[in-house]
């Protein structure tokens, strides 16, 4: 009985772990989401929560201090044929991001979900994380970097859906 109790706490305090926050990165990544939104369409652009977006940015990059960052401005750990991708400008790679999630048949239950008007943070993440990443803990570590740093303030700032 205490062993159980005590795997327990265990897993509640370290199935949710703390991200420490830049908000310089942040508001840097949020900008250029808003900004490339405008020229993109479909409902990844439209739907897609920013929260999101930024806390994958952030995973993938460690607040943009990844060498794909920095040198090859890939944001999102994407790649083509087990390679890294370069990308010509943050924008550029933004712009990629919501083309991949708009086009690419593995995202299909993400649109469908984002065309549900469902602002639900989890079922989001949970329609495409599967495929999006291969680390099995992906959509908890998401959710993680939403909840440490409020990033779903910057849902709020846009009409995405009626909030629940």
């Amino acid at each position: 009985m205490k062993k159980t109790a005590l795997l327990a706490i265990l897993f509640m305090m370290f199935s949710s772990v703390a991200y420490s926050c830049n908000d310089e990165y942040i508001n840097y990544m949020n900008s250029i989401i808003e900004d490339t939104r405008q020229d993109i369409d479909g409902v990844i652009a439209e739907n897609m929560p920013n929260s999101i977006i930024i806390a994958q940015a952030v995973l993938e990059t460690g607040y943009g201090k990844s060498r794909a960052a920095r040198r090859q401005n890939n944001h999102f750990g994407m790649s083509s044929q087990n390679r890294i991708m370069t990308y010509g400008s943050v924008e550029e790679n933004v712009e990629a991001y919501f083309v991949n999630l708009s086009n690419h048949n593995a995202y299909r239950k993400l649109r469908e979900t984002l065309e549900s008007d469902s602002y639900d943070l989890p079922k989001i993440i949970n329609s495409y994380a599967g495929y999006y990443a291969e680390d099995p803990h992906y959509s908890r570590k998401v959710l993680s970097v939403i909840n440490s740093c409020k990033l779903n303030y910057y849902d709020s700032n846009r009409n995405l859906f009626a909030q629940n």
